[in-house]
């Protein structure tokens, strides 16, 4: 999204770094999850700059990862929620805090629960597509039809195969 510098790359982590790598922007994701639908209240919960806020709202609306609605009572105020492609960003931001926890934190900031058992969420699984969590030290990851060659042979490098 706004990092051009990785629009070379044809990475799936790079592209995904291209719409949503910005520290701004996954704030603003963050508080749409938390609810925040106004521009007044992300300013206030993020502390962005007007100008930047305005431009990563557009952006994250263009991309859609937000929808802009427009209150039918009062046509002056405008709300943003996230889509499902922005929802799908839970993940990616509950491993951000996990990780946070661990490592920064060192925990007693948040912490993230299972609402239906109580239990405390203590790490992010990779599950494959028959049910089976894969650990990182298991993972590999395979190239696609359209991959280029020079991607493929660091791939095919990376992971031996």
């Amino acid at each position: 999204m706004l990092n051009t510098k990785f629009s070379h790359h044809e990475c799936p982590i790079a592209q995904a770094l291209r719409e949503i790598g910005d520290g701004w922007t996954l704030l603003i994701i963050r508080e749409a999850m938390y609810g925040t639908s106004q521009f007044e209240g992300f300013r206030r919960n993020i502390g962005a700059p007007r100008a930047v806020l305005s431009n990563r709202l557009a952006q994250l609306t263009a991309n859609n990862i937000l929808k802009r609605t427009r209150s039918e009572a009062d046509k002056r105020k405008t709300f943003y929620e996230l889509t499902g492609k922005g929802r799908d960003l839970w993940t990616v931001l509950l491993s951000l805090l996990l990780w946070s926890e661990k490592h920064l934190a060192q925990g007693g900031i948040v912490s993230a629960c299972n609402s239906k058992t109580g239990a405390v969420i203590s790490d992010i699984s990779a599950i494959d597509q028959e049910g089976n969590t894969v650990a990182p030290d298991e993972t590999v990851l395979v190239p696609g039809e359209r991959i280029s060659d020079e991607f493929r042979a660091r791939i095919e490098a990376a992971f031996n195969r």
